[in-house]
């Protein structure tokens, strides 16, 4: 599953696993693991809104992912995306 925006002209994409709840995002064809499944720290928590500040093409990028709390791997989860203080667009995936 995964949910897209532009930032200075280039595909930024957000993509969630179901199976383990990873999120990662891709710049065009580079990865950043934002939530890995294998590193307990990220993978299990029980808030249901997380916040990423991210650095992305010379731009100050806040991601705030908000899932469901019953079943919430297995249901669409929202992502809200900030660049440089504006927000941008809210994300389903």
């Amino acid at each position: 599953m995964s949910a897209t925006f532009q930032l200075d002209g280039r595909n930024i994409r957000i993509a969630k696993s179901w199976l383990t709840g990873s999120v990662k995002v891709f710049v065009d064809d580079e990865e950043i693991k934002l939530q890995n499944a294998l590193n307990p720290a990220s993978a299990f928590q029980l808030k249901s809104k997380k916040q990423y500040d991210l650095l992305l093409l010379g731009h100050n990028v806040v991601i705030q992912r908000e899932k469901p709390f019953l079943f919430g791997y297995y249901r669409a989860w929202k992502f809200h995306v900030w660049v440089d203080g504006q927000f941008v667009a809210t994300l389903v995936d």
